[in-house]
């Protein structure tokens, strides 16, 4: 897996196999997201939003429950949701069905969406927006 922050508070997962960062490099990243204090989502796409089954990732998942439990606060109160997007009808049915084992282990709701502006709109609906600039109190700021 690998996770890209630079969209915050769109928050990007790969589950591609063999793409990225250890866990202990991952938990980092969630340690810093939490850090900021304010809300994001996770969206993700493509690969297997289950993960690996094997050995090592036994061990991976033990350390992610880990910090889980750790980090259950900040995580419930921060992260709106985990959006999938999976285009495939097939898999989109099977990752709702994986959804509702990951909201009651995280905390926090799984969407799967059919497509990126599906997500979008999903994004829309659990962030909250950041206040618009007002024009006139801006100009009077300036003006201080």
């Amino acid at each position: 897996m690998h996770v890209d922050a630079t969209a915050f508070p769109e928050v990007w997962m790969d589950f591609t196999h063999g793409t990225g960062q250890t866990i202990d490099e991952v938990l980092d990243v969630y340690t810093g997201l939490l850090a900021r204090g304010a809300p994001f989502v996770f969206l993700g796409e493509g690969g297997d939003v289950e993960g690996d089954k094997d050995a090592h990732a036994v061990a991976d998942r033990k350390k992610i429950s880990l910090w889980m439990k750790r980090n259950k606060t900040p995580i419930t109160a921060l992260v709106r949701a985990m959006i999938y997007i999976e285009p495939n009808t097939s898999k989109r049915i099977a990752a709702r069905a994986f959804a509702l084992v990951y909201e009651k282990f995280w905390g926090y709701p799984m969407f799967v969406a059919a497509s990126r502006d599906e997500a979008s709109a999903i994004i829309r609906t659990v962030l909250p927006s950041a206040p618009e600039a007002d024009p006139e109190q801006g100009a009077a700021q300036s003006m201080v």
